[in-house]
């Protein structure tokens, strides 16, 4: 089972909400996602969301921290399933090795396993592009992928901290993953 989980806001600004909900849209759409876990700052955000398949909401009435997220996939989920951690302008691309993660990324080499993901952005034009300065650092991250059950003592680390657009979460979050996983970096 492969399940992610996103915050979702309706944005004020009507382009950012329309790139928000096509990332959801295309999410969805792919075969290899099980669930899709919403974690809602108002539960009158769920109506922008016209094709519900996949979803699931929980009003968390916040904005979402990886806290919440570590929670409920540990209370919530089964063993040995797949749990990637999006920005809400995230959408994972339709390829073989997103859709065999499990066998050829997490069941092999050393376990346990975690991985990172930094983000291309698209023009205008649909056409794949980076932000040269922070990607040749490794100072963003835009999807975090772990599986369950987590580590006894991660899951007791502080994660007091939101998903996304809070300054160094992303580091923060990449330095606990590697404190107990052997965790990669899928860059390119």
């Amino acid at each position: 089972m492969h399940v992610i989980y996103i915050n979702y806001y309706s944005d004020a600004n009507p382009e950012r909400k329309k790139e928000y909900l096509e990332c959801l849209r295309k999410n969805q759409a792919l075969d290899f996602i099980d669930r899709i876990i919403v974690f809602l700052e108002k539960d009158e955000h769920r109506q922008d969301i016209a094709n519900k398949a996949k979803l699931e909401f929980i009003n968390l009435g916040r904005r979402l921290e990886f806290r919440d997220v570590i929670d409920h996939a540990s209370r919530a989920l089964p063993a040995n399933t797949i749990v990637t951690i999006l920005n809400l302008d995230i959408y994972l691309e339709d390829s073989g090795e997103w859709r065999n993660i499990d066998r050829d990324y997490f069941q092999r080499g050393n376990v346990p396993r975690a991985l990172v993901a930094k983000r291309h952005n698209l023009d205008i034009n649909y056409v794949p592009t980076k932000e040269d300065k922070w990607w040749q650092v490794g100072n963003f991250c835009d999807a975090w992928v772990l599986k369950t059950p987590f580590d006894l003592e991660f899951i007791k680390e502080d994660f007091w901290f939101c998903v996304g657009g809070a300054p160094g979460c992303d580091n923060v979050m990449m330095f606990l993953m590697n404190a107990y996983y052997h965790t990669f970096s899928w860059g390119d």
